[in-house]
C-alpha cells in the first residue's frame, strides 16, 4: 500500500499509462521492489499510523511525505531524479530538518524513524 500510494509509483504509472485508471494488468507492470519482511516493517508502521489518523480525520501529510522519502531511497533515486518526480522534495527535506547531504547518507530504515 505504501509503494502504490507513493509519489514515485504514481509518477511511473502516469508515464507508462498516461492516465489514472488503475487496472490489474497495469499494476503487474509497475516496478514494485521486493524487500524482506524486516525491511517492510518501517513502511507498515507508517501505513498503520496513517490509517489510524485517517480514522480520526487527522492530517497525514507528514507521514505520507516520510514514506515518499523512504521510497525514493528504496529505489536509489538520485537527487536530480527525485526533483523530476517531486518538485516539492526540498520542502519535504526541510520539514524533516534534512539537507540533501543528510538524506543521501541515510538508509530506508533511518528515514522510517524520523
Amino acid at each position: 500500500m505504501a509503494l502504490l500510494n507513493s509519489i514515485y509509483i504514481n509518477f511511473i504509472y502516469k508515464q507508462l499509462f498516461f492516465g489514472w485508471q488503475i487496472t490489474i494488468p497495469a499494476l503487474e507492470i509497475l516496478p514494485i521492489s521486493k524487500i524482506s519482511k524486516e525491511s517492510q516493517k518501517p513502511f507498515e508502521n507508517l501505513v498503520n499510523q496513517i490509517l489510524q489518523k485517517k480514522e480520526q480525520n487527522e492530517d497525514t501529510t507528514n507521514l505520507e511525505n516520510q514514506i515518499d522519502l523512504m521510497v525514493y531511497k528504496l529505489y536509489e533515486l538520485t537527487y536530480e531524479e527525485i526533483i523530476i518526480v517531486d518538485a516539492e522534495f526540498d520542502k519535504i527535506l526541510a520539514e524533516f530538518g534534512l539537507s540533501k547531504e543528510d538524506y543521501e547518507k541515510m538508509s530506508v530504515e533511518e528515514l522510517g524513524k524520523l
